[in-house]
């Protein structure tokens, strides 16, 4: 009876460390395959979004504009060259709104049967000035504003982190939606119009990851805005950051300065990437060549993993 005894002891210890060894190495696989995504975010890559979107070509992408469309047909190549499945109206990758003005949206379903029905919302505005106003420039005027910071970089690790998002074995547990918005810089309109009239239920929506001006780090260090608008954001982002990622500055304050807003006034819980304000902000000197691409591609796996 002894001897039966431990053999079903040590029946049950080996199955045991079977399923301890399965789990080790799904874990490892999972950790490679994450870190495989990451890896593919790469500075060349990002140099290219943001040289194609802050080229003269797109004239400033002011909403509505020639080049504004432009830009937007850009984005629309770029979701659905990346897999993701339309997320407009009427099957479209299109949102339009004030005329000519279009919200770009593109979904990634998520893999959970149950936390698929969850939407993370991932968004930068790809909109920027024109050839500037004195209502939204700070001169000279009358020049191609660019806005390779403001927004080229937000929309550049947006599509990154669609890509790197494509490259895992398995979609996330929830649902992504990709949402390149339009006419921020004259009063938000694209994020509030799609809150006003969202594509997706906006009791589906559990997060919304805003980047705005992510191209341009100092001293190895993000901004992170809206910690505190949900249970466990700050560890979220800090775990993510892993301990050789940038540093993270966590600030408390909430400002109507971006496409999060719209979301907040609705409780929707937010963070908000930012790596600062500089001397090119809605100039014309904000241009391609000022980007600090290493900074760029830190800023951008920090929020894939995030994401993930």
């Amino acid at each position: 009876l002894t001897a039966m005894k431990f053999h079903v002891w040590l029946g049950s210890f080996c199955t045991l460390v079977a399923v301890i060894l399965s789990w080790a190495e799904v874990g490892a696989a999972d950790r490679n395959a994450l870190a495989a995504a990451a890896a593919s975010i790469t500075t060349e890559e990002l140099r290219v979004f943001v040289d194609t979107l802050a080229d003269d070509t797109f004239e400033g992408r002011e909403a509505g504009s020639r080049g504004g469309r432009a830009a937007g047909n850009y984005l629309i190549q770029a979701l659905e060259q990346r897999g993701a499945k339309p997320a407009g109206d009427g099957g479209t990758y299109v949102q339009s709104f004030n005329g000519a003005s279009r919200n770009i949206l593109g979904m990634i379903e998520g893999s959970d049967p149950r936390l698929s029905q969850q939407v993370i919302v991932v968004g930068a505005h790809y909109d920027h000035v024109g050839y500037g106003r004195s209502t939204n420039s700070f001169g000279p005027l009358g020049y191609i504003h660019n806005g390779a910071d403001d927004n080229a970089s937000g929309v550049a690790g947006l599509l990154e982190v669609l890509d790197a998002v494509q490259r895992l074995p398995a979609p996330p547990r929830r649902s992504i939606l990709f949402a390149c918005w339009d006419g921020e810089e004259g009063g938000l309109h694209g994020s509030r119009y799609w809150i006003s009239r969202p594509t997706v239920s906006l009791a589906r929506v559990v997060l919304d990851i805003n980047l705005d001006m992510i191209g341009r780090m100092r001293n190895g260090q993000v901004e992170v805005y809206g910690s505190r608008t949900g249970a466990g954001l700050r560890r979220l982002i800090a775990e993510a950051n892993g301990g050789d990622g940038p540093v993270l500055d966590f600030d408390w304050r909430i400002k109507a300065d971006s496409d999060h807003w719209p979301f907040y006034e609705r409780r929707i819980p937010f963070v908000m990437f930012h790596t600062g304000l500089h001397g090119d902000y809605h100039r014309p000197s904000d241009d391609a060549h000022l980007i600090n691409h290493e900074g760029l591609t830190t800023a951008t796996q920090v929020v894939f993993s995030a994401v993930v």
